[in-house]
């Protein structure tokens, strides 16, 4: 299945982090003076998607994550996630740094497009 996000191809392999964590409706329950409950719901949007690789699977060549970079430069850009079947518009959430993550393979001070990185987080934000 593919993962991609704003044009950007990136590994099958990587996952979301928390596909059930985050609730799409928040409620608040209260009893008033006289006994009765109130419980007032929402439905919210704002949920926050991280996509992560890690040691040993969801490795991201180098030039993918230069791209993944170059998108979450612009301020105030969404884009479109293809995630499996699901698709988000989502935006990077850079109110939690660093928005890309991941960890080289082969430390070195030049990386060539093709050097492989692991432990890869990118959060991201739905909107």
């Amino acid at each position: 299945m593919a993962i991609i996000l704003g044009g950007v191809t990136l590994p099958d392999t990587l996952s979301l982090a928390d596909p059930f964590g985050n609730p799409l409706i928040v409620s608040n329950a209260d009893v008033t003076i006289g006994g009765n409950l109130i419980i007032i719901e929402q439905s919210v949007s704002g949920r926050p998607i991280t996509i992560v690789g890690e040691e040993d699977r969801g490795w991201i060549e180098f030039s993918v994550l230069q791209a993944l970079k170059d998108l979450a430069k612009v301020p105030g850009a969404s884009y479109t996630l293809t995630f499996e079947s699901d698709v988000f518009t989502v935006r990077f959430r850079h109110e939690d740094q660093p928005v890309i993550s991941a960890e080289p393979i082969v430390a070195r001070p030049n990386h060539a497009a093709t050097d492989l990185f692991n432990n890869v987080v990118i959060n991201l934000m739905e909107l």
